[in-house]
């Protein structure tokens, strides 16, 4: 008689399981078809794939520095931001702070500083592709980076039909007990909104004056850069100067072309630099998930099959 596979396993003395071939395969079967599916749905969730280019570094009154950066995804476009040690680690790893969006509905452009307690008050904008249309809102976290009030639009601007071209980030100027958000309008001019820092609106929008460097949006080439690496920078006490940027990877695999973004630090001090990845969309298991899914339907079925053969009896050759 033909003798079919089996698996038996034993321990000292013992034998302590034994699958005949059709068990075999039916767990191999249930095995693969978890694997795969597994996979497949870790394939499926959403990804990272963009930072936008203008991150913000927040200096902390306690000498904390927070770091308010973008991301982009086909679903979690979303405004984040965490802590970031002198050694250019983090100290809060980044959490969203806003709502996801997606690509029709999203954040471009935000900015942050901190006022003399701790609390942080962040000017960002959602621009809508449908109306073509972008308006700016109000979010304060406290000084743990915990959003804790939230407004809807405060005002809206057209979209430029090239984008990038389109009156960019809006700021937030700080008072004793109130806070402006900015923006730029299409004529190049400055419309402000007053609010409480509890998200209340003190005065509608209305043009405003500002005077020289009041807007803060500074950005420096960091060393060793090129024009298009624009950092947000940050000198403390001791003349150790911060650089935060995002820099383009580019990596080739045949004919396939995979674009990446890193959010970097650079420290210079005294003694030198030092640079250092904080965040990254180069993820190599999502360049190969697109063979997530053959595979593991493939591998599934091939077991299945192997699964319904087990089951039918062999018959002896005569």
């Amino acid at each position: 008689m033909i003798s079919r596979p089996a698996l038996t396993l034993v321990v000292p003395g013992k034998e302590w399981l034994r699958l005949g071939g059709a068990q075999l395969a039916l767990t191999l079967a249930i095995v693969a078809i978890v694997a795969g599916a597994g996979g497949i749905a870790f394939s499926v969730e959403p990804d990272t794939y963009g930072i936008f280019p203008e991150p913000w570094l927040v200096p902390m009154p306690d000498g904390r520095i927070g770091a308010l950066f973008i991301v982009s995804g086909h679903d979690q476009y979303a405004v984040m931001f965490g802590f970031v040690s002198d050694r250019g680690e983090w100290s809060m790893w980044p959490k969203e702070i806003t709502p996801r969006y997606d690509v029709l509905l999203y954040p471009a452009s935000a900015f942050a500083r901190a006022d003399g307690a701790g609390r942080i008050h962040v000017a960002w904008n959602l621009f809508d592709i449908r109306t073509r249309l972008q308006d700016f809102r109000y979010l304060r976290l406290d000084p743990s980076g915990t959003p804790v009030v939230s407004t809807g639009a405060l005002g809206t601007s057209v979209l430029a039909d090239d984008m990038y071209t389109t009156p960019g980030t809006p700021f937030p100027i700080l008072d004793q007990d109130f806070v402006r958000i900015v923006w730029r309008a299409a004529n190049e001019s400055y419309i402000a909104a007053t609010l409480s820092f509890d998200g209340v609106l003190l005065a509608p929008p209305a043009p405003i004056s500002l005077v020289a460097n009041e807007s803060f949006l500074t950005r420096e080439r960091p060393p060793g850069e090129t024009e298009y690496e624009r950092a947000s920078t940050l000198t403390k006490a001791g003349g150790k100067i911060f650089y935060l940027f995002t820099k383009q990877l580019t990596t080739y695999a045949g004919r396939q072309v995979y674009v990446d973004t890193e959010l970097r630090i650079l420290i210079v001090d005294s003694t030198g630099s030092r640079e250092a990845s904080l965040y990254s969309t180069r993820d190599w298991w999502w360049t190969g998930k697109p063979f997530v899914l053959p595979s593991g339907v493939a591998l599934g079925a091939g077991t299945a099959v192997l699964a319904a053969l087990g089951r039918s009896r062999l018959r002896p050759h005569r």
